[in-house]
């Protein structure tokens, strides 16, 4: 618990890109624990669609359904699931806490009450370091770097010989702009431990980036006496990547291998794919890893913004790969990217028999999916439809609230009191949608529910309340 909570951008950030990497950061920037590879305990896929559905206003109940996703193979449907909870909903502010808790299963607690527990703790025992490193990650994570560095400095006393607390020293000065005092840091570290794993490994990266004639020998010295050392391996792919393409392949892998943690490696590694080998599907599933464990990773673009171009491409070549398939059994794909394209294909050439698969869809574990499927259909059914009527009343939460976006476009003001009978519904998806029905298609009597609601000051959770501004033509807290 050691790395800084709160508004990080990856590595990209201190090291100009992501090339180099000094070990120690591994406790600062880096999550403490990797993706889940299994589903979550308890929890099936009917269940967490459900919770999605009932808390719908918590990134944690998104971020769990992605995460189960990826667990069983999903990979592109959990990726756009926790994009939508990071982009369309919540916000990096709110969703990174998110995301750290329930992807990377890291339980960090810089709340007040924690800080004052912790400050009680480092009272009652002075000595210790490691209490001292937790105090100081709640203000890390605050960016209150005047009462971190202080804590940082004893731990330092009491640990002499512990890298990740000179690393953490050394970051938090560069956050504070002071870069010098950073560099002293460093060479405290170098100086008092020259023959350590971590000097070796920063010596070696000064002479790379210096471009020095001896730093491949350097390398190749290191990697001998730490074959296993991952960001050794990844060093030497990037000395390889021009001159020995096949020779940097493996080490790039191996450095994947044994950094399975590191965001940096995972997408530089994808990068390699994408730019030397042209092998996109390679790269799409490193960015993948990537993002999972970062989705603010950059390498001169974001993952995020990497791998929704790869799976583009990726789902046109699939769907011009099956020139003689039907949009009914393209609308099956397993591939989210291939489905909404489809999506888009049925509504520009729209024929009776689309309705059904595009009503199943409505479903779709990704809300990209079902809300083109509720935008297609919103042209093509009719209001009177006996299927609407059987949608708005489904069993499944999320198809009931697309239903309702239908039936708003389609019916106008008439769905005001159906809408307005939703407003107590215990699921917040529900009400979610139910409000942003009024506001979009309830007309004046729909606007007028949703006046009267923001007067009665019942809803204070900070997406609905964003609706009930909007409808009244305010600005957005």
């Amino acid at each position: 618990a050691l790395s800084p909570r709160g508004g990080e951008r990856g590595l990209g950030s201190f090291l100009g890109g992501g090339v180099f990497y000094n070990d120690g950061m591994r406790s600062f920037l880096l999550a403490v624990s990797l993706f889940a590879g299994a589903a979550i305990q308890g929890a099936g896929i009917d269940q967490l669609r459900a919770d999605y559905a009932q808390r719908f206003l918590d990134p944690q109940a998104h971020l769990r359904l992605s995460k189960h996703l990826e667990a069983n193979g999903q990979r592109l449907t959990a990726f756009f699931v926790s994009e939508a909870a990071r982009r369309q909903y919540f916000g990096d502010e709110v969703f990174d806490p998110a995301f750290r808790l329930v992807i990377l299963d890291d339980p960090f607690d810089n709340s007040p009450e924690a800080e004052k527990r912790l400050a009680a703790a480092v009272a009652a025992a002075p000595g210790d370091a490691a209490t001292l490193m937790k105090l100081a990650d709640v203000y890390i994570s605050r960016s209150n770097w005047k009462k971190a560095e202080p804590l940082v400095r004893k731990a330092i006393a009491l640990a002499p010989d512990e890298h990740d607390y000179f690393a953490v020293l050394e970051q938090i000065l560069v956050r504070a702009n002071r870069l010098d005092d950073a560099l002293k840091v460093r060479k405290q570290w170098a100086d008092a431990h020259p023959q350590a794993r971590e000097t070796t490994i920063e010596r070696v990266q000064q002479l790379l980036r210096a471009e020095s004639p001896e730093a491949e020998k350097a390398l190749a010295a290191a990697l001998a006496a730490y074959p296993d050392e991952g960001i050794l391996h990844f060093h030497h792919a990037g000395v390889l990547a021009e001159k020995d393409p096949a020779a940097a392949e493996k080490a790039y892998l191996r450095a994947a291998e044994l950094e399975p943690k590191l965001a940096m490696v995972q997408g530089w590694t994808g990068r390699f794919f994408l730019k030397n080998t042209k092998e996109p599907e390679r790269a799409l599933e490193h960015y993948l890893n990537a993002y999972f464990l970062d989705p603010h990773f950059y390498d001169s673009e974001y993952a995020e913004s990497r791998i929704r171009s790869l799976a583009y491409d990726r789902a046109q070549a699939l769907i011009a790969a099956q020139p003689g398939a039907d949009v009914a059994t393209l609308l099956r794909h397993p591939d989210p990217v291939v489905v909404g394209l489809t999506i888009d294909r049925a509504g520009g050439a729209w024929k009776p028999e689309y309705a059904e698969p595009l009503i199943s869809l409505l479903a779709h574990d990704d809300p990209n999916v079902r809300a083109m499927s509720s935008l297609v259909l919103s042209h093509h059914l009719a209001a009177a439809d006996p299927r609407l009527d059987a949608l708005l009343a489904h069993d499944d939460l999320r198809v009931r609230g697309m239903a309702a976006y239908i039936a708003g476009a389609k019916r106008g003001e008439a769905i005001v009191p159906l809408m307005t009978s939703w407003l107590d519904h215990p699921a917040q998806l529900i009400r979610y949608d139910a409000m942003s029905v009024l506001a979009m298609h309830g007309g004046k009597a729909g606007r007028d529910v949703l006046m009267k609601l923001r007067r009665s000051g019942k809803y204070i959770e900070p997406r609905l309340r964003d609706i009930l501004d909007i409808a009244a033509g305010k600005k957005p807290r």
